[in-house]
């Protein structure tokens, strides 16, 4: 059952991170210093979910500077970001409002699909390579884009990654 499971909420910002820099250093040292805190316990992996990239789990091991470039690559490939209240009447990033797949790569920028496809590969390629059970969003299996739409429909942000897929469109 989930209990018996340590969601790796850290990996999908890490993973994005890598791919955006072109540096898997963060990515690596995090990794080795992973343990799990029993032996009846094992990790969940995950790059996406229903709700959104949450960029708290990555606090301490990306600088702000990284946090904040990715905060700007969602917005420009049409994401959103939440924010939290923070204790001092500010406030802080806290998740990252889009697909995946946009994440990875600009719905807009023009690059062959081929190659944005590849990315997103590369990038559950390296959640299936990790100790632990895969967690691969129902979304990621057909490489949903970002529902904007459904955003403006609800007024939240997290409807972004929750579409209900046409079961005809999805088998054609």
């Amino acid at each position: 059952g989930e209990a018996q499971l340590v969601y790796q909420f850290a990996l999908p910002p890490l993973i994005l991170d890598a791919l955006r820099t072109g540096s898997s250093n963060r990515l690596a040292r995090w990794a080795a210093d992973l343990r799990l805190p029993s032996d009846r316990v094992t990790f969940f992996n995950l790059t996406a979910s229903h709700d959104g990239i949450g960029l708290l789990p990555a606090r301490g091991l990306l600088p702000e500077a990284s946090v904040q470039a990715l905060v700007e690559q969602t917005l420009a490939h049409g994401g959103r970001v939440s924010y939290r209240a923070d204790p001092d009447g500010g406030e802080s990033v806290y998740e990252l409002n889009i697909s995946y797949f946009d994440a990875l790569s600009d719905p807009g920028g023009g690059e062959p699909l081929e190659t944005q496809a590849a990315r997103f590969l590369l990038s559950q390629a390296i959640m299936l390579s990790l100790a632990g059970v895969p967690g691969i969003y129902f979304h990621s299996l057909f490489g949903s884009r970002s529902w904007t739409a459904g955003v403006a429909q609800t007024g939240r942000n997290r409807s972004i990654n929750r579409e209900k897929l046409d079961r005809a469109a999805l088998e054609q």
